[in-house]
């Protein structure tokens, strides 16, 4: 009987592992600058017309149960900025489109998983004269020349 219970006491107190084992819950991508754009949208084609570096040494991690991007960087001044961007719903085009804390929603264009960038477009509409824009956070380790 000593020797049964010397066999089954390790097995029942070895760890089990609960979840699967094909899921990733979260995943996180690091990128060195992060730019504030406004674009124009004609015909369907976004076109940008300013680029302002807004933040630099960038970590967006991705939850998948929560959708939600959680973006953090550094700011100009050396401040720590933390933001979470939760999913809504996906457009007609299949587009997710996620909000900010401040209710602002943003059209996720996500290469990230192949190597590329992260790029969200403002869907709120800013008019400048009879030009309407877009804002644009742009996530990338490509450094852009500032063009006037």
């Amino acid at each position: 009987m000593k020797f049964l219970l010397t066999l089954f006491i390790p097995f029942f107190l070895t760890p089990t592992k609960y979840s699967d084992s094909q899921t990733i819950e979260s995943v996180a991508y690091n990128k060195k600058y992060m730019y504030l754009s406004f674009v124009e949208e004609r015909n369907g084609v976004y076109h940008e017309k300013h680029r302002l570096p807004f933040g630099k040494d960038v970590t967006i991690s991705y939850d998948d149960f929560y959708e939600r991007y959680s973006i953090s960087y550094t700011y100009k001044d050396g401040s720590l900025i933390l933001s979470h961007f939760d999913y809504l719903y996906s457009s007609e085009e299949g587009v997710p489109v996620y909000e900010d804390k401040h209710g602002n929603k943003w059209f996720a264009l996500d290469g990230l998983s192949t190597g590329n960038d992260l790029t969200l477009v403002g869907l709120e509409i800013m008019k400048k004269g009879n030009i309407e824009l877009h804002s644009s956070l742009h996530f990338t380790n490509y450094h852009f020349t500032i063009k006037e």
